[in-house]
């Protein structure tokens, strides 16, 4: 995840001074850094659960909203990076990408795991 920040403002860095505006290549912030704790269904109560469907709500929301913003403002990222940094940058959105969906399927499992033990 740092690592996708600190390209992320090497990029915007570049891009202002190539002349860029920042209405071209928006600064979509840093990446949601810490995914939520997903409870073990085992021992988990009602609860725990609630919580963690909220708390992957809203890193979901989160996240594709950083997606989002960078989906949008690619082309002016794009325009200043190499073939090693665009696929750099490639790489650490579909990472991020991801993780949310390893995050979402974690949940669904362990709230499998719960509602079978009932």
């Amino acid at each position: 995840m740092k690592v996708l920040a600190t390209l992320f403002f090497a990029v915007f860095a570049l891009a202002f001074l190539a002349g860029q505006s920042p209405a071209n290549a928006k600064d979509c912030g840093v990446p949601p850094a810490n995914s939520p704790f997903i409870p073990d269904g085992l021992t988990a109560t009602n609860d725990d659960i609630g919580v963690a469907i909220r708390a992957v709500q809203d890193y979901g929301l989160k996240v594709q909203t950083y997606i989002n913003c960078l989906q949008i403002n690619k082309d002016a990222f794009f325009l200043n990076m190499n073939e090693e940094q665009r696929e750099r940058w490639s790489e650490d959105f579909n990472a991020l990408a991801d993780k949310l969906t390893d995050v979402e399927t974690s949940l669904n499992d362990q709230i499998r795991i719960y509602n079978n033990r009932s």
